[in-house]
């Protein structure tokens, strides 16, 4: 079966262009007029998106806060404050569920995504969770059955069961990394490919068992993008 890729580097920079440009925008729904205001004087520093039903959700690292884009418009829809800080974002596509992780804090936010009765799209947070500590990257499995975070200090990533959510605390397995982890991405349904912040190691790791499976290095150093081609 082949691959699935999460995005061409065109169409990710084309739609982090229009993202920061439409982020300066004044936000259409959801916030008081003060609120506006004080959002729109804030640099917001955008470092995470995902996308669903042609809607674009934007993780603001400094704000905290998530930004709710229509794709085709460019208009922002929704600003939400989620958490202090925001370090990444995933989407579970099975459940509507957004995953976000704050590396000050080390928590996990779980996020639900729904329209409201004038079928505008919006966000609201469901719970977080500690995670270990200095998370810096979370994606899903293209199956939406898992996800996976990695943790930068504490050399660690963490399994996260989607299938859990409902439950009091999340069902997890740990992986202890040789390296400072911080970019990764899933080759398919549960294997997770992992690179070194620093140097030029990479980590092959069974999601699905909670095992590391490979462990190789490459001649090379500060690995910052992660794809799957076909």
């Amino acid at each position: 079966m082949p691959l699935r890729p999460r995005h061409t580097t065109a169409s990710l920079l084309t739609l982090r262009i229009a993202c920061i440009l439409t982020l300066f925008m004044q936000t259409q729904c959801g916030l008081s007029a003060d609120d506006q205001q004080q959002l729109r004087t804030i640099l917001r520093r955008p470092i995470a998106m995902v996308q669903a039903d042609h809607v674009l959700y934007v993780a603001n690292r400094d704000t905290g806060s998530i930004s709710v884009v229509d794709s085709a418009s460019g208009v922002v829809l929704n600003e939400v404050v989620v958490s202090s800080r925001l370090d990444d974002l995933a989407i579970l596509s099975s459940s509507r569920t957004l995953l976000a992780v704050n590396s000050e804090s080390h928590e996990l936010i779980v996020l639900q995504m729904f329209r409201d009765a004038a079928r505008v799209p919006g966000i609201r947070k469901k719970r977080s969770e500690g995670l270990a500590k200095y998370p810096v990257s979370i994606v899903s499995a293209p199956d939406g059955e898992r996800a996976s975070c990695v943790s930068k200090w504490s050399r660690r990533l963490t399994v996260i069961d989607a299938n859990t959510f409902s439950f009091e605390r999340t069902l997890r397995k740990f992986v202890d990394l040789p390296f400072v982890p911080l970019r990764q991405c899933f080759l398919n349904d549960r294997l997770v490919l992992v690179a070194d912040a620093h140097g030029g190691e990479l980590a092959i790791v069974d999601a699905a068992a909670g095992e590391l499976i490979s462990h190789q290095k490459l001649i090379g150093h500060n690995i910052r993008g992660l794809a799957v081609t076909d």
